[in-house]
């Protein structure tokens, strides 16, 4: 493989895609795939929402249960 096939620019010499030098282009077209990848995963997760709203209870529950019983047992060893 030659070093300069590495190197050469975008262009063919038969037309000019000078726009393909901008950063902004690519960033322009990764926001446009990551807007329609998010589509097509909200339309995914959509049937498992309810699922994971009740994980996300449950586990709230726990930390908040885990929580309240280490201040009970820091406020009893605190009032020796």
């Amino acid at each position: 493989m030659s070093p300069h096939l590495l190197t050469a620019p975008a262009t063919n010499g038969s037309f000019d895609v000078g726009w393909l030098d901008r950063p902004i282009v690519y960033l322009a077209l990764a926001a446009i795939s990551l807007v329609i990848a998010l589509r097509f995963v909200r339309r995914a997760v959509a049937p498992i929402g309810a699922l994971l709203q009740a994980a996300t209870a449950a586990i709230v529950a726990v930390l908040t249960i885990g929580l309240a019983l280490a201040l009970i047992a820091v406020a009893a060893i605190g009032s020796r």
